[in-house]
């Protein structure tokens, strides 16, 4: 088998498995996040309607859950980060095969978002399809970890608010 045929089954291989691992990654987040909103919709459904005097036993439910959320978040968010690494490496592991076999397209679409990595020889080409098309979006558009944060703060409110709002006769 000649190294041109070795590395384009070794491409397959790289780009069926990112498929693999982003659709468990998407899967899994997909999941989890509506089943924690729709949890902290509960836990304020709990809140509005034991208040006041709101009963202990609804403070230590909506104080626990809200805590076991904020560790399954912090715990997801370090799983979900190295998923994202091993992503990474097999982006690298493309480039690397791309770069020997002189294909353009993925490599395009990283000069795009990375112009400082643009080599000299590509720079040309590249002008031609930003000026026909405009600068793609960024791509932390959208942050998971944004996502992440945001979940563990409104859960942080909901357990301060069960034991604040009591002591102050709210």
């Amino acid at each position: 088998m000649e190294r041109q045929e070795i590395l384009l089954r070794e491409y397959e291989a790289c780009r069926q498995d990112i498929t693999d691992t982003s659709s468990r990654y998407w899967t899994i987040v997909g999941i989890f996040i509506p089943v924690d909103i729709l949890l902290l919709g509960g836990a304020g459904f709990l809140l509005k309607t034991n208040s006041p005097p709101m009963s202990f036993g609804t403070q230590l439910l909506v104080t626990l859950l809200g805590l076991g959320v904020i560790l399954i978040l912090f715990f997801l968010w370090r799983w979900l980060k190295r998923i994202n690494y091993y992503i990474i490496i097999g982006w690298q592991r493309i480039h690397e095969i791309e770069a020997n076999l002189e294909m353009l397209k993925n490599r395009t679409i990283y000069w795009l978002d990375n112009p400082k990595e643009i080599p000299y020889e590509q720079q040309a080409r590249l002008t031609r399809i930003t000026d026909k098309f405009g600068h793609p979006p960024t791509k932390e558009m959208c942050s998971l970890k944004g996502i992440f944060w945001t979940l563990s703060a409104l859960w942080t409110l909901f357990i301060l608010f069960t034991w604040i709002f009591p002591i102050l006769k709210i």
